[in-house]
């Protein structure tokens, strides 16, 4: 068993974003549970972006394309890497689950996406091969329309604040030009493929959730593991947090809200 965890920011720094100790021990949890642990890096093309450069959203939406294109070709590049080393690793290759935090949710969903839609940078993986599970921490899909899958994905985990003004829940897209699908929407297209699937969202959260789950949701992540990616289950999850009596918090933000926040 291996879990390859996307670490990395397309965009420029948050402060938000899980500091090295969280994802230590989430790293930690999961080696202690059997699982052989690889944290990967990867290209990020849009932290030397000039936002004077940016005067639409189509400019923003057409960099962030190929700065995901650019993550996910070098995530497929480690996880060639690391079913290379397989052998000497003792690792199953039919047992890699790919991780990752924001960006890095971003990258590790786009290349199951890309894998099961016959996207071109998919050819860089063996022939035949697709990973065991994917767990994304506030994550979402690229595209032009809503996430529609060609072939059934591997089980899918998904933690997301309702209220992220990072990376969207919901979505921010624009008509004929797309833009992310967040983990709400994405939740959809597994639920009407009738996908194996995890949704754990939390109310009036925003992108602290990209890191929390890694230290208070560890048993959850591990009866994903367990149940859905190990034991095979076909399970259709969705946990719902919120806090009784809770201030409701601004949630309607709009594609250029998410732009300034990313550029910021």
């Amino acid at each position: 068993k291996v879990c390859a965890d996307a670490n990395g920011q397309i965009a420029p720094s948050h402060s938000h974003l899980p500091t090295p100790c969280v994802r230590n021990s989430g790293f930690e949890f999961l080696a202690r549970n059997g699982f052989v642990v690889v944290s990967t890096d990867y290209r990020t093309t849009l932290k030397n972006l000039d936002p004077s450069k940016v005067s639409s959203p189509m400019d923003f939406i057409a960099a962030l394309q190929h700065a995901i294109d650019t993550a996910v070709e070098d995530f497929y590049d480690a996880t060639g890497f690391v079913i290379n080393q397989s052998s000497d690793w003792n690792i199953d290759v039919e047992q890699i689950v790919a991780s990752g935090s924001s960006a890095g949710a971003i990258t590790v969903l786009q290349a199951e996406y890309d894998l099961c839609n016959g996207h071109e940078l998919a050819k860089r993986l063996p022939a035949g091969f697709n990973y065991a599970g994917v767990i994304s921490y506030a994550g979402a899909v690229s595209g032009v329309l809503p996430p529609h899958w060609e072939k059934m994905p591997c089980p899918i985990m998904l933690f997301h604040g309702d209220a992220d003004k990072t990376v969207p829940f919901e979505q921010a897209a624009m008509e004929n030009l797309g833009g992310l699908w967040g983990s709400s929407a994405v939740a959809k297209s597994l639920e009407n493929l009738q996908a194996s699937y995890y949704f754990y969202k939390v109310e009036n959260a925003g992108h602290e959730i990209s890191g929390l789950p890694m230290s208070r949701n560890q048993y959850d992540i591990m009866s994903f593991l367990s149940r859905q990616v190990l034991g095979d289950e076909n399970l259709a999850i969705t946990t719902d947090e919120r806090v009784p009596g809770d201030t409701i918090v601004r949630k309607d933000f709009t594609v250029q809200d998410y732009i300034l926040d990313n550029l910021r």
